[in-house]
């Protein structure tokens, strides 16, 4: 009779820590939840950036598909991204279009004006093994 007092005790035992551990799963590991995940991460870049490129968009006059419309009259080629960026305190399109040499060109339209402020090489490309030579 004294076996089935102490089988009873240690099953007891082992249902209120079960349900402790079932009821506080970080309380084992504590930092598991103390830092956020990469997917966590990634998600607020996200939104920082959607955010950003909306309020920059309020302040731009012309629209994307018109910043790309400029853009193409002066490099022509496939447009691979068009991103909306401040440089010298002025709200720009970075068009950037593969050209027919295959090179990546970045055009820069004041998102204002719809002026081309700047055509060059796209900091995007690759440099190989020779380049850095």
């Amino acid at each position: 009779m004294n076996n089935k007092v102490w089988i009873r005790a240690a099953l007891m035992t082992l249902m209120v820590g079960g349900s402790l551990s079932l009821t506080h799963p970080t309380s084992a590991n504590p930092a598991a939840s103390s830092a956020p995940s990469e997917t966590e991460q990634m998600m607020n870049y996200d939104e920082e950036a959607a955010a950003e490129q909306a309020e920059l968009q309020k302040q731009a006059k012309i629209t994307k598909d018109q910043s790309v419309i400029i853009a193409k009259k002066k490099v022509a080629g496939k447009v691979q991204e068009v991103m909306l960026d401040i440089e010298d305190g002025t709200v720009v399109y970075n068009v950037v279009i593969e050209d027919k040499h295959s090179q990546m060109m970045e055009v820069k339209v004041d998102a204002s004006t719809g002026k081309i402020i700047a055509v060059e090489q796209s900091d995007n490309d690759m440099e190989t093994v020779e380049d850095m030579e």
